[in-house]
């Protein structure tokens, strides 16, 4: 019966409940637009699995564009299969299975290349917006440059310091998790407040920027 599959799993991780349901309310949200043309396309199952979910889709056409849309937003790989499913007036009926496997990180992660801590800022269109922990700076890199980075955490690393004192280039930040005061250089020269959010790792404390909070 169910003869167009759409997995969603992930790489080297689960996919999180929010990123599934995001997932197929996108899903949901196309086909009532396909359904105002007078398309008839729908889902006939959801069935949650151990490493994620599947998907039915009534109609093969729109499941393969669907799953490329997903992959150019989220990024990942598509891996599609056919499988024999049984006979029909004659013929070979076919279950044609389109597996999207999510990045192993998200936005709001923290990875590293070497030494060198970054904040993943955005993914869109398979490409991901990447920030220098050290100099704030920002570069967009090609989705399968990814697999050269490391996972550090995600967004709960950040944790709340308070600034005891500050200079132009240099500020004096609280450990939160020490309590003892350490000198952390500002990649840019701007007035902080007299809390901020920092990421430590590797026994460094690392400024996070104000507008990518």
């Amino acid at each position: 019966m169910y003869k167009r599959q759409l997995q969603i799993r992930g790489d080297r991780r689960v996919p999180t409940d929010k990123e599934m349901n995001e997932i197929i309310d996108e899903i949901k949200e196309n086909i009532d637009n396909l359904k105002k043309q007078g398309k008839e396309i729908f889902i006939t199952k959801i069935v949650p699995t151990r490493g994620g979910v599947d998907i039915y889709i009534s109609d093969r056409g729109f499941t393969k564009k669907m799953v490329q849309a997903l992959h150019n937003k989220l990024g990942g790989t598509i891996k599609t299969t056919s499988k024999q499913s049984g006979m029909k007036d004659g013929r070979i009926q076919y279950r044609m299975t389109y597996l999207l496997r999510l990045p192993y990180y998200r936005k709001g992660d923290f990875v590293s290349k070497g030494e060198k801590l970054l904040y993943v800022k955005s993914i869109e269109r398979r490409k991901v917006q990447l920030v220098d922990m050290d100099s704030w700076e920002r570069k967009v890199i090609d989705d399968k440059m990814m697999d050269e980075l490391k996972m550090v955490g995600n967004y709960s690393i950040l944790k709340e310091a308070v600034v005891v004192s500050q200079s132009k280039n240099e500020a004096q930040i609280l450990d939160p998790y020490t309590f003892a005061t350490v000198d952390v250089k500002k990649p840019h020269q701007i007035k902080l407040e007299k809390t901020i959010k920092i990421v430590k790792w590797r026994d460094r404390i690392y400024l996070f920027p104000y507008q990518d909070l």
